[in-house]
């Protein structure tokens, strides 16, 4: 009865192992795939950017208002309502007005 306990205890060990195994695979492989194909095939690596409004920020911001002020009332991150503030133009010129 000792022998078939054990030989079901390596027969599962294996199957985890070899399971383990394939998972690992998996990451190596989405890790080291081709960025041109992953284009090519519709999609964009890396994180989903978020839309957000820039000139309203900007205006937040010009009230003098903190950087956790406005992240909180945008729902955004700090660097993403940063990131839109330095891309705003900062006069009115820059925009292609007078």
């Amino acid at each position: 009865m000792g022998d078939s306990t054990e030989a079901r205890t390596t027969g599962i060990s294996s199957a985890v192992q070899d399971a383990q195994e394939a998972k690992q695979s998996l990451i190596v492989a989405l890790v080291h795939a081709d960025p041109k194909e992953t284009r090519a095939t519709g999609k964009r690596p890396g994180r989903p950017r978020v839309a957000v409004d820039a000139t309203r920020v900007a205006f937040l911001r010009a009230q003098g208002r903190s950087w956790r002020e406005i992240t909180e009332e945008l729902g955004i991150g700090k660097g993403t309502a940063q990131r839109a503030f330095y891309a705003c133009p900062k006069t009115p010129s820059d925009v292609g007005g007078a």
